[in-house]
C-alpha cells in the first residue's frame, strides 16, 4: 500500500492555489503544515480547498514547521525575494521541493541551491505550469519531430492586467523584479520547445505606466543570443487593459528552416505552417500539470518533469536578464 505523501506550505504569494486543488482531489497526498513568510500572506487565502481543515498545522515561522514536521515534500510560494531562504532550508533538512519562481533572487543564492540539491540528491520542481498547456507540449512534440526543421529564431510574449498589486512590489529585495516573476516563463517555455540554450542576454526595461507600487518595472524587452544558431526576442508588461477578455495574453513565434508555429493563447490560435505544406492541422498532446507529476515521481510511480539542472538554467537567464536591465549591459549566461 502506498504511503500517504507528506506535504508543507511555505507561503501562499503565488500560484499555490494548483498544488492545493491537486492534494485535495488525491487521498495519497495530505498537507500536513503551512507557515507565512511575509504580514502580507494569510491562511484565509487558501482555505477554500480542502486540503486545508482542521488537521492542518498552522506555524506562525516557516523555521519552526521545518523544524517540527516530517516532510516528503515542500511547496515554497512565498513572498519572491524568500523562494531561495527557504529553498535552501528545506533543502538542508532533505526535503524535496516545488517552488514558484524565481527560485532565487541572485545568482549567487542560486547557484548555492543547485550545490545542496546535487550534494543531497534532491529534486527541485520550479512551478513552470505553462509547460502542461497543451499548446506549449504540442508545439514542442512538432519541433522535436523535426516538423518545423531547425529552430532559427523565438519570439516570446507576457502580457498582464496590472490590477491591484501589494506594496512590496516596490522592493527590490522582496519583489525581485518583472523579468523572475513574469517573463521567466516565456524565457522557460522558449528552452523547454526549441532547446535552445541561451549564451547571451540584454534588456530594456521602461518604469512608467499606469499607478501601482513605486518603481516596478512595467515593460520591457529581452534578447538572448543562443549557444546554436539562432536569437530569441521576448517581450513583457503589466500594460493589458482592465477591460481585456483575459487576465494574461500569452504568445509565442517559433521559426525554423521548415516552417514556423504561431500561438496567441488568449484567442485560441495555433497555427502550424510548413514549407511545401502549408498551414496544416495537428492533434493536440494532452497533459496533466507540473506539480501532479512530482507527486507521482515520489510515489514511484512516473518521471519528474523537470530536472534540478533544468529549472536553475531558466531561473539563471531571467536573473541575468534582470542585472542587464540594471547595468545596462550585455552579460554572458
Amino acid at each position: 500500500m502506498q504511503k500517504t505523501l507528506k506535504i508543507g506550505l511555505i507561503g501562499s504569494s503565488g500560484h499555490c492555489g494548483r498544488a492545493l486543488k491537486i492534494m485535495s482531489e488525491d487521498s495519497e497526498c495530505k498537507l500536513t503544515s503551512y507557515a507565512p513568510t511575509h504580514p502580507s500572506e494569510s491562511l484565509e487565502r487558501i482555505s477554500r480547498f480542502s486540503c486545508v481543515n482542521e488537521k492542518t498545522t498552522s506555524y506562525k515561522k516557516y523555521e519552526e514547521l521545518l523544524n517540527k514536521e516530517e516532510l516528503d515534500l515542500v511547496i515554497v510560494d512565498s513572498v519572491y525575494g524568500f523562494h531561495g531562504t527557504v529553498t535552501l532550508a528545506a533543502l538542508n533538512k532533505g526535503i524535496p521541493v516545488y517552488c514558484e519562481k524565481p527560485l532565487a533572487k541572485s545568482i549567487k543564492e542560486l547557484e548555492e541551491i543547485e550545490s545542496v540539491a546535487k550534494r543531497k540528491d534532491l529534486p527541485i520542481v520550479c512551478m513552470f505550469e505553462t509547460r502542461s498547456d497543451p499548446v506549449v507540449a504540442t508545439a514542442k512534440k512538432l519541433i522535436n519531430d523535426g516538423a518545423i526543421g531547425e529552430p532559427i529564431l523565438a519570439f516570446g510574449q507576457k502580457s498582464y492586467r496590472l490590477g491591484k498589486r501589494p506594496e512590496w512590489y516596490s522592493d527590490p529585495e522582496l519583489y525581485v523584479g518583472t523579468i523572475p516573476w513574469v517573463a521567466i516563463h516565456a524565457i522557460d517555455w522558449t528552452r523547454y520547445m526549441t532547446g535552445f540554450e541561451f549564451e547571451e542576454v540584454s534588456a530594456i526595461s521602461a518604469r512608467t505606466g499606469p499607478p501601482g507600487p513605486k518603481g516596478l518595472d512595467i515593460a520591457g524587452t529581452i534578447q538572448f543570443k543562443c549557444k546554436e544558431q539562432g536569437s530569441v526576442v521576448i517581450t513583457y508588461d503589466y500594460l493589458r487593459p482592465q477591460e481585456a477578455p483575459t487576465h494574461g495574453d500569452d504568445r509565442f513565434r517559433i521559426v525554423g528552416t521548415e516552417g514556423i508555429i504561431d500561438s496567441v493563447e488568449a484567442e485560441k490560435r495555433f497555427h502550424v505552417i510548413l514549407k511545401d505544406k502549408g498551414e496544416v492541422d495537428v492533434d493536440m498532446v494532452e497533459t496533466t500539470p507540473l506539480f501532479y507529476q512530482m507527486v507521482q515521481a515520489l510515489k514511484g510511480r512516473g518521471e519528474l518533469p523537470m530536472s534540478t539542472e533544468d529549472a536553475i538554467a531558466s531561473n539563471k537567464a531571467a536573473l541575468k536578464g534582470q542585472e542587464a536591465i540594471t547595468t545596462g549591459r550585455t552579460l554572458k549566461i
